[in-house]
């Protein structure tokens, strides 16, 4: 039988397809989508930073973080939990200055079930890390 923080682990998962198609617009293969691009460029423009080299950067964080999640690379887990809850977290900003609301509430409620999540198993993976150290 499935767990609580398994379906919450599948659930926060899903952006790793989202992470896919953000790499593959920012190498070019295929085109940008607009309303992703007018999200970012909250960020981007006063930064002066280009968006396709950030959405490959953004992609990968996606992905590596989520693989993480799952047991995978040496990423430490509060690396991961903060890569994609500062993506997400951005993204909901970005859809709310440009007053897409629906957008930005989907994008919160990631945040908060990531965070529910971290508050499940973030802790428990630190102590048993920290316990092998000893």
């Amino acid at each position: 039988m499935l767990s609580l923080p398994i379906l919450i682990r599948t659930f926060c998962s899903l952006v790793v397809f989202s992470g896919l198609g953000v790499i593959l617009m920012g190498l070019g293969v295929i085109p940008v989508d607009e309303g992703l691009d007018q999200v970012a460029r909250v960020f981007l423009d006063p930064l002066n930073i280009p968006s396709k080299p950030f959405l490959v950067f953004l992609g990968t964080i996606k992905i590596v973080s989520v693989a993480r999640l799952w047991g995978y690379g040496p990423m430490p887990i509060n690396l991961a939990f903060l890569g994609l809850a500062a993506a997400s977290s951005c993204g909901c900003y970005g859809h709310f200055v440009l007053n897409e609301l629906p957008e930005a509430g989907f994008a919160f409620l990631y945040t908060l079930v990531l965070g529910y999540l971290y508050s499940l198993e973030g802790k428990k993976q630190r102590g048993s890390a920290t316990k092998v150290k000893q």
